[in-house]
Parts: structure tokens; C-alpha cells; sequence
């Protein structure tokens, strides 16, 4: 495990569902392994990805549609997974100020 995790967050962030997966583990192993995290805020306002507004509002909605799509927004661990982006989300968006 690395001992720093650099999050270079931008508008487009929230439409890689890979990248949400990514931040909740590093936001995990902050928890469990004191892993610094420096996020980089370009072209975007880190209140937007603290409180998912602007584009990171759009993409997480377009995410939760996708997975409506394929039948997954019923399943439980879907809504766990957006609940866990959200999450992550937030608590990194409020290191900023």
C-alpha cells in the first residue's frame, strides 16, 4: 500500500465508475491504514464534489440510470455501491477548506 493517495479530481471524475470504486478504497484505507490524501481539485469546485452538484450531480445521476438499465438498481449491493461513492465522495471534497 502506498502511504499517499493523489486524487486529481475533475469534471468528468464521476462519469468512470472505475474512478468512484478507486476513491472509496482509498478512502477505506485512510480509515484503516492512516493513508494521506491530497485531492486536486482542476476546473472544478471542490463544494461540487463535496456535495455532488454541477457535474458530479449529473454523472452520479447518469450512473444510477445506467444501472437501472441493467437491472441492477434494485439489487442491494448497487445501492450500497452508489450510497459508498457518495459517501467517499463527501468526506474527500470537505478536506479542501
Amino acid at each position: 500500500m502506498s502511504s499517499v493517495a493523489v486524487i486529481i479530481f475533475s469534471r468528468n471524475y464521476a462519469t468512470f465508475e472505475w474512478c468512484l470504486d478507486e476513491l472509496v478504497k482509498i478512502v477505506e484505507c485512510k480509515k484503516e491504514d492512516g493513508q494521506v490524501v491530497l485531492p486536486i481539485f482542476v476546473d472544478v469546485d471542490p463544494c461540487d464534489v463535496e456535495q455532488q452538484k454541477g457535474s458530479f450531480e449529473v454523472a452520479l445521476k447518469d450512473q444510477e440510470v445506467r444501472m437501472e438499465a441493467q437491472g441492477l438498481a434494485a439489487d442491494a449491493g448497487t445501492g450500497r455501491k452508489l450510497v459508498g461513492w457518495r459517501e467517499a465522495l463527501t468526506e474527500i471534497g470537505s478536506q479542501s477548506g
